[in-house]
């Protein structure tokens, strides 16, 4: 699916099938994504600022620069996902698979929940 710059703002997409689709640029604020399958989705510079990202698979899935403001991704798999630059600020990663995700510029601050569900210990730096 080719979704770039779509505006999909509060969209509710609980377990959509959405892998490898082209979401450069979407505009999914507060966005739910429960459950999506999402693994190889192109999310550049996407704003995902509120979204629920709940138990989805974004395995592989490009998020460089994304905007993760707020965002639910309780028990979302991340395996190999590509989240250089991506503002984690405040977002919730409490149980999170993130084996070889590359996090490198990713912003993080003394709200966001790491996947062991503490704070990070050192913001604006994402372990």
């Amino acid at each position: 699916a080719i979704l770039n710059t779509a505006n999909l703002t509060k969209a509710n997409l609980t377990g959509a099938y959405l892998g490898d689709a082209n979401l450069t640029g979407a505009g999914l604020i507060g966005a739910n994504l429960t459950g999506a399958y999402l693994i190889g989705a192109n999310l550049t510079k996407a704003n995902l600022t509120g979204a629920y990202l709940i138990g989805a698979d974004l395995g592989n899935a490009n998020l460089t620069k994304a905007g993760l403001i707020g965002a639910n991704l309780t028990k979302a798999g991340l395996i190999g996902a590509n989240l250089i630059g991506a503002d984690l600020t405040g977002a919730y990663l409490t149980g999170a698979n993130l084996t070889g995700a590359y996090l490198s510029d990713a912003q993080c601050d003394a709200r966001t929940l790491w996947t062991d569900g503490n704070p990070v210990p050192h913001p604006p730096k994402c372990p």
